[in-house]
């Protein structure tokens, strides 16, 4: 809902966690709101919708755990840091398919505001594009440069070709001269 994770870690330095939680509490009343007025098919929807989002969530956080997403540990410091990781699109994508959900149970007139919603905030959500690896290493460059590397005589029988940015915590990937050739 917030966009960008310079806009998330903002909100967050300067009001707390509150914008946050009042965030899902609106995703949540979507939820109620589908479980009380829709019928089996949108209630077994929106179950698995919010579900899929925090099963997704935490999954992806437990098997991929770094200090990079521990946000309970993060200071200031830690959350001017923050990046979006590619983990975060599929649970945000469950829940913003709550509302087309919510607009087809309160009805033609909801209709056309739950799709208006639903846009705005992909528009905030996805726009503009922020990718993380865009200042990163030139693959192609690099396995060049490897390659050069590799019949260099005496080198290395292995050489690491970059693959993120300085500052991520994998550096490269380890290749075999007998591969680069």
């Amino acid at each position: 809902m917030f966009g960008t994770a310079g806009q998330i870690s903002r909100v967050v330095v300067r009001f707390g966690w509150v914008p946050v939680v009042l965030a899902g509490v609106l995703f949540l009343a979507a939820t109620a709101l589908i479980l009380v007025r829709g019928g089996t098919r949108e209630r077994v929807a929106a179950g698995a919708f919010l579900g899929g989002s925090v099963v997704i969530a935490c999954a992806a956080v437990a098997l991929n755990f770094r200090p990079f997403l521990d946000y309970a540990a993060f200071d200031d410091a830690g959350w001017n840091a923050l990046h979006l990781g590619r983990y975060a699109v599929a649970p945000s994508m469950f829940l913003f398919a709550l509302l087309p959900l919510l607009g087809e149970v309160l009805g033609r007139s909801a209709r056309p505001a739950a799709l208006g919603v639903l846009a705005v905030l992909m528009l905030v959500y996805f726009f503009p594009v922020a990718v993380g690896r865009e200042f990163g290493p030139i693959w192609a460059d690099h396995l060049e440069q490897a390659r050069a590397a590799c019949r260099t005589p005496g080198a290395e029988p292995e050489q690491i070709v970059p693959i993120a940015p300085t500052d991520w915590s994998i550096k490269g990937v380890k290749l075999p001269c007998r591969i680069l050739d």
